[in-house]
């Protein structure tokens, strides 16, 4: 099994082509002193417009203090973010402590006006964190999430903190 380690204050290719199989995966650790660190890969977004598209992967954790979660964000020609959702915000999703592989998938609608499809995992805090079995797939529209920004609840949520 090939295993690739990033001490990372920054993001990095995941990989030629972007895409780790089954045998292959990727570590992240953050440098000391950083309590953040991503890994990212770029795409055209040319194939997808107009439809939607799905990217899935699995990450598991050793000893993480703090979330770790995949991103996938959608900018137009000038850098202008148009869809961005990373799992952080969503109660439950993102994992923590050590973790055995788990799957993790964000579909969303790919606007006209899309130039660039970035995607990738993060970790926020300490710990490892390592990605493989990314996959890449249009999909009809309607699996999209529609929404871009900051999750919100629909109404006043939690609102004594006990979770």
């Amino acid at each position: 099994m090939r295993v690739l380690f990033h001490q990372a204050s920054c993001s990095l290719p995941l990989a030629p082509y972007g895409m780790v199989n089954a045998r292959n995966q990727i570590g992240l650790i953050p440098f000391a002193g950083s309590r953040f660190g991503t890994m990212a890969q770029v795409i055209d977004a040319d194939p997808y417009r107009d439809t939607a598209i799905r990217i899935a992967c699995q990450l598991s954790s050793e000893a993480v203090e703090g979330k770790a979660t995949m991103w996938v964000r959608i900018d137009d020609g000038q850098g202008k973010r148009l869809r961005f959702e990373n799992l952080l915000e969503r109660p439950g999703v993102a994992i923590d402590g050590t973790r055995d592989w788990t799957g993790f998938a964000i579909t969303l609608d790919v606007p006209r006006a899309a130039e660039s499809i970035y995607f990738g995992f993060l970790l926020s805090g300490r710990g490892l964190v390592r990605a493989r079995n990314f996959t890449v797939d249009a999909v009809d529209a309607r699996e999209a999430q529609p929404r871009s920004g900051t999750h919100r609840f629909e109404r006043p949520t939690n609102l004594d903190f006990r979770g």
